[in-house]
């Protein structure tokens, strides 16, 4: 009955995060964060990690299931983490970058050869340390931290009546779906497959 009550809440939440996480791309894709210039990305990024991804695994999927808010840290696995996880987590990041670099290629080949054609990104430029300080926080820890505890933490853990291997795919591949990327998604759903 608990992996029950689990499993439909992650359900429920997911499906909720997922709901306003296109929402709000919609909303910016029709200029809505413009009026705040250059810090519209970073608003952004607050709502998507901080309020949607860390925010529902955290407060809507308890509440679901008639908990306390915040009660659910302890569900999805969290622990003092040891410098022998940190450093194996190195290790397997450097592995992980060039499988991905390998299947991002490879997998933009095959779209590219059925006609799918790359939006040109923004320029490069350079900027400050601060702003590279700040870029790190928002496209490195925040997702980190607010991503792992969406899917490895809440699904992952909920999926598991599943079976070990079948909640690990079903995870990875909302993981790669959630990115909302064509290019994105095979990579990403890789990265999920390993963490």
């Amino acid at each position: 009955m608990e992996k029950t009550k689990s499993f439909n809440s992650a359900i429920i939440t997911y499906f909720v995060i997922t709901m306003a996480f296109v929402l709000l791309r919609m909303l910016s894709s029709f200029g809505v964060l413009t009026f705040m210039g250059e810090y519209g990305d970073y608003f952004f990024t607050i709502i998507v990690q901080i309020v949607l991804l860390l925010g529902g695994p955290l407060l809507l999927y308890p509440a679901l299931k008639k908990q306390k808010p915040f009660s659910s840290i302890n569900e999805f696995g969290s622990k003092k983490i040891s410098w022998s996880v940190v450093g194996l987590s190195f290790l397997l990041g450097i592995v992980v970058y060039f499988l991905n670099s390998f299947v991002a290629d490879a997998f933009y080949g095959i779209i590219e050869f059925l006609g799918y054609e790359h939006a040109s990104g923004a320029a490069i430029s350079s900027y400050s340390f601060g702003t590279l300080l700040l870029n790190l926080f928002f496209t490195a820890f925040l997702p980190a931290l607010c991503e792992e505890t969406t899917h490895r933490g809440m699904l992952l853990r909920s999926f598991s009546p599943l079976g070990t291997w079948k909640a690990i795919m079903l995870s990875s591949i909302l993981f790669g779906l959630l990115h909302l990327n064509i290019e994105q998604f095979f990579y990403a759903t890789i990265i999920g497959l390993f963490l």
